[in-house]
């Protein structure tokens, strides 16, 4: 799901994003809705992440787990997209040549999950994209 075609109201001090990467929150009544429907009927919600551009040194890295975990899973902030819905964990979606400080990322939100009390999920996958020109014809 691309949050900005599915979130129409902005928080409370944030600029619409007119782009991806643009620094805004979305706030989604709608999907703290859903995902209460979901997590009702014993389906776990995960945020799928791609944080590459996050975790450019090992202080960032721990940032932006504290950040994820404040802004969708146990922790808290005022600025919550899906409002007071937790979601079960996250999905990392790690990229070929990303993978510089996803260490510290995963180690501080485990940490934070544990701490928590409450049962949390991380489950990932590494894509490696393969370059039409490197392809070898097999035929």
């Amino acid at each position: 799901m691309v949050m900005p075609d599915h979130c129409t109201a902005v928080m409370p001090g944030y600029p619409k994003p007119s782009t991806w990467g643009s620094p805004a929150f979305l706030a989604c009544p709608q999907i703290q809705q859903d995902i209460a429907v979901c997590q009702a009927n014993g389906i776990k919600v995960l945020l799928g992440i791609s944080p590459t551009d996050t975790l450019a040194t090992a202080n960032a890295a721990s940032t932006s787990a504290n950040n994820i975990w404040n802004y969708f899973l146990g922790g808290s902030s005022s600025t919550r997209p899906f409002g007071s819905a937790i979601l079960d964990g996250v999905d990392l979606y790690i990229r070929a040549g990303g993978t510089t400080n996803w260490d510290t990322f995963t180690i501080t939100l485990r940490s934070l999950m544990n701490n928590s009390g409450s049962t949390y999920q991380i489950v990932g996958k590494y894509t490696y994209i393969l370059n039409e020109s490197t392809k070898t014809n097999t035929e």
